[in-house]
């Protein structure tokens, strides 16, 4: 409703460099604000290893996924450019 409002309310936390650690420290930052409910947005190849991640760091908390279409995770054919670069980015998240 609020752009402005809504706006000042956000924290970029860029002080981790992993899943985890962004964990820990989001954690940090919400116990501080005495912050219950999170929406999680992230891509939605990586949505399911986060949303696991966050919820056994932060058990007490309650998460809520926004999922990103990922323009690589949505093609159909992995022999495509964007389909191969998919697999790629497939791997490297959870190989």
């Amino acid at each position: 409703v609020n752009i402005h409002e809504n706006w000042s309310k956000i924290i970029l936390e860029s002080n981790s460099s992993s899943t985890l650690e962004n964990a820990y420290e989001s954690g940090k930052i919400l116990r501080k604000r005495k912050i219950r409910r999170v929406i999680l947005v992230t891509s939605d190849y990586h949505m399911a290893r986060s949303l696991s991640i966050f919820k056994r760091v932060l058990p007490d908390l309650d998460f809520y996924p926004y999922p990103i279409l990922s323009a690589y995770y949505s093609h159909p054919s992995i022999f495509s450019e964007r389909g191969f670069n998919g697999l790629w980015q497939f791997w490297f998240e959870y190989g």
